[in-house]
């Protein structure tokens, strides 16, 4: 099995935006993949209002357990699901 520099592997990686959201990733990562560590924001993990996507470019994606292409915890702000029924977006429910 091929060596990993320290530098190369993150116990605990994110990449975050204030406004919208963050993306963790709770086991160690490979990041020789995917470049310049700059790459990762808005390249290789795009955050925008109501969407996340890592590797949005198809062609560039490792495969499964590659990289950054791994299980992650996803938080979105201002992000809620809708409600098919009526329409709208289900919110915090206001205190009575």
């Amino acid at each position: 099995m091929a060596q990993t520099s320290p530098a190369s592997c993150r116990s605990s990686t994110s990449t975050s935006t204030s406004s919208v959201g963050q993306v963790s990733f709770s086991k160690p990562v490979d990041l020789t993949t995917v470049g310049s560590l700059s790459a990762i924001g808005g390249g290789v993990v795009l955050l925008d209002d109501h969407v996340c996507a890592v590797y949005p470019d198809e062609s560039n994606k490792p495969p499964r357990g590659q990289g950054l292409n791994v299980a992650a915890v996803i938080s979105l702000h201002g992000c809620w699901p809708t409600d098919r029924a009526y329409g709208r977006s289900f919110s915090l429910a206001e205190p009575s």
